[in-house]
């Protein structure tokens, strides 16, 4: 592949992004989508995805199974390690909120451990709050 290829979204990913995605965001996903299939379980499936494009540190996959939490590499936004895999029955929940900046926060709480998610549209992080907790719910 060359150095400015496209590489494809595939369906499962596009149905899969929020609403709002910008192509920065899609392209982002496009190559994030292999490091995303080999975390995946036999099975799983992708309920939702983002990117947070405020500082492209992180990339959020709530799935039918778990949400997954990665860390994206430096400038390059590229998928480096998974930082967390939770299962609905570690999860604690999502809470949302705003900043003096404008942007929005998502606060999610697993078991042991708490990742932020920050975004530059409500939208995006109302929706990831209501999947999370949507997903915790399934525990019972």
């Amino acid at each position: 592949m060359g150095l400015f290829s496209k590489v494809p979204l595939d369906d499962d990913f596009d149905r899969a992004l929020h609403d709002g995605a910008n192509n920065s965001v899609r392209k982002s996903i496009a190559k994030a989508q292999p490091f995303i299939r080999e975390i995946l379980l036999p099975g799983e499936q992708l309920d939702l995805v983002f990117y947070e494009s405020y500082t492209g540190s992180q990339t959020v996959v709530v799935t039918d199974q778990r949400l997954l939490v990665i860390r994206n590499t430096f400038g390059g936004g590229r998928p480096k390690e998974l930082m967390h895999a939770c299962t609905p029955a570690d999860l604690r929940g999502a809470r949302f909120g705003g900043t003096d900046t404008g942007s929005f926060v998502v606060l999610l709480q697993f078991h042991r451990a708490l990742a932020t998610v920050k975004f530059s549209t409500h939208l995006a992080a109302m929706t990831l709050t209501q999947a999370v907790n949507d997903l915790q719910a399934t525990a019972g």
